[in-house]
């Protein structure tokens, strides 16, 4: 199970994370668009792993503010991240996108490859099936 605080070191500075469902609706409120286009872009899935660590110290801050906590003097923005992963955190980056992965899903990223392999012609048939059933009902409730 991932641990949903984690810390890293931005610009000297070290950075709380909290990667916990409440960073998307953050997401909403700042307008970061979260949603992934074309998965075969392995620039906008890196862009999009970068912005899930920026929600994700942006929700440490809410939460520690809502204890009484007050926020950082010099707030950090998403370029400061997207240059992090880029450079000096590049190897951390990587495991924190497989955090990510893990807490999203439940599975680790080995369990989704072998899933993904074992189960593509399975998924395929049921999705046929599935809609075969939706047809068949169609026309039996509109008659």
């Amino acid at each position: 199970m991932v641990n949903p605080r984690q810390t890293i070191e931005v610009q000297g500075v070290v950075v709380n994370l909290l990667i916990t469902p409440s960073l998307y609706k953050r997401s909403l409120t700042d307008g970061l668009d979260l949603t992934l286009h074309n998965p075969d872009d392995t620039a906008e899935v890196w862009g999009i792993y970068v912005k899930h660590v920026y929600l994700a110290y942006l929700n440490a801050i809410d939460v520690a503010a809502y204890d009484g906590h007050q926020k950082p003097k010099k707030m950090l923005e998403l370029v400061d991240f997207e240059a992090w992963a880029a450079g000096e955190g590049k190897t951390r980056f990587g495991e924190l996108m497989r955090q990510i992965v893990e807490f999203k899903t439940g599975k680790t990223l080995e369990e989704l490859a072998a899933e993904g392999k074992g189960q593509d012609g399975k998924k395929k048939e049921q999705a046929k099936r599935f809609r075969w059933w939706r047809r068949g009902s169609r026309v039996v409730t509109s008659s």
